[in-house]
């Protein structure tokens, strides 16, 4: 169907028959106006412009919408910070840290309404959104044309970051139950606050937390030292010393975000790293997800209480008991969060090794693809540490050191895997897997360019000189380049 055969009017009434009757436009006007924006764009023939149109009509209201969300919400949270007492000061710093978060996804949907919609709608030109308004999957894909679509609730200043901060990192909350769980602890907080406190409670005492807590800090290299504070705030704890209790909590939730500067600056870090905004800052600021869902509560409400017990040395803050086991999960946090910076390749590494040695020895010459494999699946969980340690175990010897493991363990594991690593079969593996003409796309999810990328720049300086395994090497090298090349 040609894009002037038809009447565009007669679908707008249908998609939005809310319209009002006497628009700034008419129908007719704003059809006209889509038809000459539209029509350029069309290729020739192959589509069909009457679901074309409906489309494209639809998908703008639903942005149009989120830009008026945007918009009020600047509104109040301007008005707010007007009123608000001037001495209040992290509350200011709060509603500006959402104007300015706010206006960057008003930004960036205004470029997709005027760039990149009429792309979107080519490349999906087959798909009648209209019609499968309620197709979740489809749902998904118009969410993932701007990150504010996925990540709306992060942008309300309204939003519980206390509860995320605290149920992202609690036992048994998993990538697939994450979101409902997280749901779910703040619903109960809403709906029955007293059940909420009661909850948090038994998850404490039940799972022995703080036990818990002093079991990991005591085998890693850089929280070892607060092994006796921990141990301290156990005592307080149990002997129901609340006050005393909450001015250690606090100060050790500092003290981990020092540590976890720490850890990010490899152990190098000196001084104090700064304010505990600065440390929050530094701790969380490589980590989009984490500086939308947890960065807020630290950045803004903690330091409130953190300051309340450094002028006066106590809280008058209602139910201690509470607080004390809200502040037990923000240690969890903090425990769990640098854990995944630094040891998280040490999980990989394990998975790794697990897949290797599930080969059986008559199929040894399948080990190339197996490992090969089990890296590419790595990349959608975590980032390319292991490889470091993989090359050079001996640099992390400060880490392992505390680990309750055999002398040696991590060693040999890694031996085992640098055997298959360097082979000529290895890096042929992995040529046979790039196509010369594929773009260089470091965004693009389990990327094998990307991973042998990683790998090359990791392992070709170690290969022999001249040896099968380097000249197969510099031939995936010779690949990547042409790949980048056609970026």
């Amino acid at each position: 169907m040609d894009i002037k055969s038809f009447d565009p009017s007669t679908i707008i009434s249908t998609v939005f028959p809310q319209i009002p009757e006497e628009p700034p436009l008419t129908k007719e006007q704003l059809c006209t106006n889509l038809t000459n924006i539209i029509e350029p764009n069309i290729a020739n023939g192959d589509l069909d412009a009457e679901m074309f149109v409906s489309n494209y009509v639809y998908i703008s209201q639903l942005v149009i919408a989120d830009l008026c969300e945007i918009n009020g919400r600047l509104v109040e949270i301007r008005n707010l910070d007007r009123t608000v007492p001037p001495n209040e000061d992290y509350t200011h710093r709060k509603l500006r840290y959402f104007s300015e978060l706010n206006k960057k996804a008003r930004d960036e949907i205004i470029a997709f309404l005027s760039q990149g919609l009429l792309e979107f709608l080519l490349e999906n030109k087959t798909i009648n959104f209209v019609a499968r308004q309620n197709d979740q999957l489809l749902k998904l894909r118009l969410q993932g044309c701007y990150e504010y679509g996925f990540f709306k609730k992060y942008y309300d200043y309204n939003y519980d970051f206390s509860t995320e901060a605290k149920v992202r990192f609690i036992p048994g909350v998993t990538v697939s139950n994450l979101l409902e769980s997280i749901e779910k602890y703040i619903k109960l907080k809403i709906q029955n606050f007293s059940e909420y406190q009661a909850e948090l409670s038994r998850m404490v005492n039940e799972n022995d937390v703080l036990s818990y807590l002093c079991s990991r800090i005591e085998v890693h290299n850089v929280m070892n030292r607060r092994l006796e504070v921990f141990d301290t705030m156990k005592t307080l704890y149990a002997d129901h010393k609340w006050q005393s209790f909450i001015s250690l909590a606090v100060l050790q939730i500092e003290g981990l975000f020092y540590d976890c500067c720490k850890v990010l600056n490899s152990n190098t870090l000196s001084g104090t790293a700064g304010t505990l905004v600065e440390k929050v800052d530094k701790s969380f600021k490589d980590n989009h997800i984490i500086m939308l869902s947890v960065y807020p509560y630290y950045m803004f409400d903690i330091p409130v209480l953190r300051n309340e017990i450094a002028h006066t040395g106590l809280t008058d803050r209602p139910n201690l008991e509470h607080l004390a086991n809200e502040l037990i999960l923000d240690l969890n946090t903090m425990i769990s969060w640098i854990y995944q910076l630094s040891h998280e390749k040490y999980t990989i590494i394990s998975m790794i090794s697990d897949a290797v040695d599930r080969i059986n020895s008559a199929a040894q010459e399948n080990s190339p693809t197996v490992l090969l494999g089990e890296m590419l699946s790595c990349m959608g969980i975590a980032n390319f540490d292991y490889l470091n340690f993989l090359k050079n175990p001996a640099l992390f010897y400060d880490e392992i050191k505390y680990m309750k493991t055999p002398e040696g363990y991590w060693e040999q594991i890694a031996q085992k895997i640098n055997n298959i690593i360097k082979t000529k079969e290895f890096w042929e593996e992995i040529e046979s897997h790039i196509d010369a003409t594929e773009v260089f796309d470091p965004q693009k999810p389990f990327n094998m360019v990307v991973l042998a990328d990683k790998l090359k720049n990791t392992f070709i300086s170690i290969l022999d000189k001249d040896s099968p395994e380097k000249i197969a090497c510099q031939k995936v090298a010779s690949k990547i380049q042409q790949c980048k090349i056609n970026t």
